[in-house]
């Protein structure tokens, strides 16, 4: 190879290979999406266009999502909120997951008065223990496909 040194007798190398989102303790986001890849929003405002197969899971925190976005992988809140700006924030055939079998806590959709087109929408988890909040204001969700609570 050329630019490495050449290696020593008994030397020894660490390699990190990077693949999916890495999130910063701020809350900021640097995101490697490789195809089918995960963006991770923990407290952060993401108004990158996200496309192809990718998927997009709320951690915590507050967020919002905006931009024209296409992807087609599911959209899971597992706890917090998720705020849509734009009518386009989540890919029109994505299915939204409200929650996790883990109940980590209230998960809010909050639509802020905008039309949005989703695949579908489920909650995952115990009502009786946590809220699960779609906030239209005077938008309008429309979905179509396998809707659920599990």
């Amino acid at each position: 190879m050329t630019g490495f040194p050449s290696p020593r007798p008994h030397a020894h190398f660490r390699w990190a290979v990077l693949a999916g989102p890495l999130t910063a303790a701020l809350g900021l986001i640097f995101s490697i999406q490789p195809v089918g890849g995960q963006v991770v929003l923990n407290n952060t405002n993401n108004s990158d266009d996200i496309g192809g197969s990718q998927t997009v899971t709320v951690t915590g925190g507050t967020n919002t999502l905006s931009g024209t976005n296409t992807y087609t992988g599911t959209t899971t809140i597992e706890v917090g909120t998720l705020n849509l700006y734009g009518g386009s924030a989540i890919g029109d055939t994505s299915a939204v997951v409200l929650g996790t079998i883990n109940d980590l806590g209230d998960v809010t959709l909050n639509l802020n008065n905008t039309d949005e087109t989703i695949g579908s929408l489920a909650y995952e988890g115990d009502l009786s223990s946590n809220t699960y909040l779609v906030s239209l204001g005077s938008g309008n969700l429309t979905f179509g496909g396998n809707n659920s609570d599990t």
